[in-house]
């Protein structure tokens, strides 16, 4: 079955075989901390996640631990063994994503973008479905909390010049 076309991919000619995607690394800009968040919550508490920004994307990344399947080998090196990423990339934002946080429970992370914006959307379900999409600020959110109950968020952020 060949690979259909969409946004992620539709620059490479359709003579080239996909072998793998990679997914992206966080967008770093001078000066200003990136937001990393490694707690998967209860339900994802088996498996070590990673969740940050990405210019408008989310990346939900799984970190594997097993570092021996990668310096193990019989000595002709390791270049013919590829190592699967596992990785969901939510496209959910218009604007440059500034932060992303699983909630407490694991089932929801909430993201911010440059424009104010907060999205929750489910992680529990194959749909991720947008719970909540609101603007909340003006201007940027720089960092977002959850309370233990998954109930309640906190921003921190910038409002316009003429609050």
């Amino acid at each position: 079955m060949p690979l259909q076309v969409d946004a992620s991919n539709s620059c490479i000619p359709p003579s080239c075989k996909i072998i793998g995607l990679e997914p992206r690394l966080p967008t770093t800009t001078r000066g200003i901390p990136i937001n990393l968040d490694g707690t998967g919550g209860r339900i994802n508490s088996d498996r070590p996640l990673l969740v940050y920004p990405s210019g408008r994307l989310v990346i939900v990344r799984e970190i594997s631990h097993d570092l021996n399947s990668i310096s193990s080998g019989t000595g002709t090196g390791t270049k013919d063994k590829k190592k699967n990423i596992k990785a969901f990339v939510y496209r959910g934002h218009a604007a440059e994503v500034t932060v992303a946080k699983f909630s407490p429970s694991g089932c929801y992370i909430a993201s911010g973008d440059i424009k104010g914006k907060l999205r929750v959307w489910s992680y529990d379900n194959e749909e991720h479905l947008c719970k909540l999409d609101i603007t909340v600020l003006s201007g940027p959110i720089h960092d977002l909390s959850w309370d233990f109950e998954s109930k309640r968020i906190v921003i921190v952020g910038e409002g316009s010049k003429s609050d």
